[in-house]
């Protein structure tokens, strides 16, 4: 097993609400895992403090430890930059920036590799949305608007700009929650192909969800981990009857 990121004793308020009480985590490289469980249980939150989104949010106090690796992206020689290119995320809604095709894939590209030639920046951004699955649809329409393409389209468009700055991990915050069932069964078959690069940790409220495509399932409740594991052997043999009576539809 590759250790790819680890969660040490993380806490974290959001004024006096302390949200997350204690999780301790590790996720495998090229792994995809899930965080699953009710609504408020601090899944998102959880998710957010693996690339420092939580530090945006007015009032919010940290406490613990994030290793990318041996690096703990909480220490004082962090760069916020610099952790956002290893540590990409997929917002739930598609969000596009309202700009080309070409300029959205563009963009962290110029800002990470500030040399490149025309040639080059085009052949990363071909690349970048080959291995997204959507060149085929928007290489005729490049400098067209990405806001103009299907929310599918656009969701794909939004990891062929997470994958161009070439990060270690992808977060996705319910990647597919706003999507029709054709665009999230693209978008699922997507990640299973994009683990064998990258390791991908997911947010979904859709357990058929977690249990097609996640290799390990956490379940969080009320800001703390009541469970983890190999995701088959989580949904068929839970260990905690708060697991199996989430799984079975009892609460949330």
């Amino acid at each position: 097993m590759g250790v790819s990121l680890t969660a040490k004793n993380i806490h974290l308020w959001y004024g006096e609400n302390e949200v997350l009480r204690g999780i301790d985590v590790i996720f495998e490289k090229n792994k995809i895992t899930s965080l699953i469980g009710p609504s408020g249980c601090g899944k998102s939150t959880l998710l957010r403090c693996f690339n420092r989104m939580n530090d945006l949010v007015p009032g919010t106090k940290f406490e613990g430890n994030v290793y990318l690796d041996d690096f703990d992206i909480y220490s004082s020689e962090s760069n916020l930059r610099k952790i956002r290119e290893k540590i990409g995320m997929v917002f739930q809604q598609p969000l596009p920036f309202p700009m080309s095709v070409y300029e959205n894939i563009a963009y962290g590209l110029k800002l990470k590799y500030q040399h490149l030639t025309k040639k080059e920046l085009d052949i990363k951004v071909e690349l970048s949305l080959q291995q997204a699955a959507v060149w085929d649809e928007v290489k005729d329409n490049l400098n067209k608007s990405a806001l103009s393409f299907s929310g599918g389209q656009q969701q794909r468009i939004c990891i062929a700009r997470t994958l161009a700055v070439h990060p270690d991990i992808i977060l996705m915050d319910e990647p597919t929650s706003a999507l029709d069932p054709i665009a999230t069964s693209r978008i699922e078959s997507l990640l299973i192909d994009l683990k064998k690069k990258y390791t991908i940790i997911v947010v979904t409220h859709n357990m058929q969800q977690a249990s097609r495509i996640s290799d390990n399932t956490i379940f969080m409740l009320n800001g703390m981990i009541v469970e983890s594991g190999n995701t088959k052997n989580l949904f068929i043999n839970p260990k905690k009857r708060l697991t199996s009576e989430y799984l079975n539809g009892r609460f949330g």
